[in-house]
């Protein structure tokens, strides 16, 4: 139960990194369809973390 929790908040915190930082990245080279791309894999990353925590309680 406890572990599932773990990767569902890892899954979190990735998946703000991934789409707060590729999104600001690829936004400043000038890709704004690449930086809504990883906005938009960083949200799902987001919430499959969320639904995983929510499944272990």
């Amino acid at each position: 139960m406890f572990r599932r929790q773990l990767i569902g908040l890892m899954l979190l915190v990735g998946g703000l990194l991934l789409g707060g930082g590729g999104w600001s990245v690829a936004s400043a080279a000038g890709n704004e369809l690449l930086g809504l791309f990883f906005g938009f894999l960083g949200l799902m990353t987001v919430l499959s973390g969320g639904m995983l925590m929510q499944r272990g309680t």
